[in-house]
């Protein structure tokens, strides 16, 4: 099985959930830009199970943070065989991945369970300081499927004009009937908070080294994004094109009050 990660100054999550990957995988590839260096110097370490890809399509379309298209790139990388998993660079993989009654017509998830302090998170750090998730379906965090499976329909499988990360996830999922999507054994851990990051990194590194200065710009894209649910919901139907639209319409009125 084959693994795309889409990883952008993610590097000190990555470096605690990538060596639990790599021996699950035959191989991984890293999506990220050409100017993250830490995440390039961190794939080096893993090569050749660990190939990094390096592209500038996260802002394709005008998008604030463009998931769908990297992981599309990610798949060009691996190659479309066999069974393939996308993950993000914050979730830490069990010891015992099981793919239980998994088969092909089918998508496969794992439930997460939220480490609040990630800092702290060692292997065999207490579940019992964890949040348990309340997701119903599988999303963009962990997924896995079969290569050839008929409900991928024609390329590009994932979302390319999704305007921020969450939304080519659960458009992925929905191409199998909810009868189809299933919950593989066990847990993954996801360091950190819900929700946040969405329109690019701005939370704080682990380590306490700097980001990239456009993350003052992706906190305040990610504020514009909240400001748009609030809006729209509590419609489960959120219509993320209509996101998008509001977003760019916003960034294009200055409004930085955030």
């Amino acid at each position: 099985m084959n693994a795309v990660i889409v990883c952008v100054e993610y590097d000190d999550y990555l470096a605690i959930s990538l060596p639990r990957a790599v021996p699950r995988f035959d191989k991984i590839a890293v999506v990220t830009t050409p100017t993250d260096k830490r995440t390039r110097e961190l794939c080096a370490r893993y090569a050749p199970t660990v190939i990094c890809h390096t592209t500038r399509v996260f802002s394709l379309g005008g998008a604030q943070f463009n998931k769908g298209a990297a992981v599309e790139e990610g798949f060009d990388v691996i190659g479309r065989d066999d069974w393939m998993c996308v993950m993000d660079a914050d979730i830490v993989l069990p010891h015992n991945l099981l793919l239980g009654d998994m088969r092909p017509g089918k998508i496969g998830g794992l439930r997460r369970k939220h480490v609040p302090d990630p800092e702290n998170y060692r292997d065999g750090y207490p579940q019992d300081n964890m949040v348990t998730g309340d997701e119903t379906r599988p999303g963009g965090w962990f997924q896995v499927f079969y290569a050839r499976d008929q409900h991928l329909g024609s390329w590009p499988w994932y979302a390319i004009n999704s305007p921020v990360a969450d939304a080519c996830g659960r458009i992925f999922t929905a191409k199998w009937t909810e009868d189809r999507q299933i919950w593989l054994p066990g847990f993954c851990f996801h360091l950190g908070l819900d929700t946040h990051n969405w329109t690019g990194r701005f939370t704080p590194r682990l380590d306490g080294k700097s980001l990239s200065k456009s993350a003052k710009d992706r906190r305040s894209a990610y504020a514009l994004l909240a400001e748009s649910r609030r809006k729209f919901m509590p419609d489960p139907k959120l219509d993320y094109q209509e996101v998008g639209l509001y977003l760019a319409s916003a960034r294009r009125r200055n409004l930085r009050k955030y």
